[in-house]
């Protein structure tokens, strides 16, 4: 119930069109109603399921381009969302992506000093950052990295490290600071780009949400 209301406390807050919309909640007997925006399409993992195909270029980057525009009005909200992802992105009919899930969000007033931050492991481990596996102070760069990962997930139906368990992925994206992937012959150069970037090591070098909205790729 704290999850849930933690939930209802952040979405409240936020109005945004790649933002999933809440329209309000309310209590009845020992039950907690939420009303949220419908999505008709589902999620863009359920998406990759009905094609049993991973999207092309185009396709992938305008639906990053919307995750990127939620993500940087978060971020400006001082909100990282801590678990983006294929099946957190809904579609709407006319093919729009919008954020949902924010059951793992966490609102910060300072970020990344010495003596605040956040250290707790929350997410799905194929999409998280290293920062967040090895356990020390992270930030919105966290997003970025998981931003990629959907990315390698719609180019190629699956995140990276896709091929290993789960304790296994957690060893290897803590200790090689990396994400393994193949992607589809021919990639463009702007596409390799834009995932190097997104998973730089070191999370104070990858670029902010803003600033990969104006990435090459998705303006190509």
């Amino acid at each position: 119930m704290k999850s849930i209301h933690r939930e209802v406390q952040v979405m409240s807050q936020l109005d945004h069109e790649r933002i999933v919309k809440y329209f309000g909640s309310e209590v009845i007997g020992c039950e907690l109603f939420i009303y949220l925006e419908y999505l008709p399409r589902g999620s863009i993992k359920d998406e990759l399921r009905r094609r049993k195909a991973q999207f092309c270029e185009l396709e992938a980057k305008n639906y990053m381009r919307h995750i990127l525009e939620g993500l940087a009005y978060l971020h400006e909200k001082k909100i990282i969302h801590r678990d983006i992802k294929g099946s957190n992105t809904l579609l709407d009919e006319d093919g729009n992506a919008k954020l949902a899930d924010f059951g793992l969000s966490k609102r910060i007033q300072t970020v990344k000093t010495k003596s605040t931050g956040n250290t707790t492991l929350t997410g799905t481990v194929h999409w998280m950052a290293p920062e967040v596996i090895v356990g020390i102070n992270y930030s919105f760069g966290a997003d970025i990295w998981s931003t990629g990962a959907t990315a390698v997930e719609m180019l190629t139906g699956n995140p990276p490290w896709h091929e290993l368990e789960v304790y296994q992925a957690i060893l290897q994206i803590g200790t090689t600071r990396t994400a393994k992937y193949l992607l589809h012959p021919n990639p463009s150069s702007q596409l390799l780009d834009f995932l190097e970037k997104t998973f730089k090591p070191m999370e104070e070098d990858r670029p902010t949400a803003v600033e990969l909205t104006a990435h090459p790729w998705l303006s190509m």
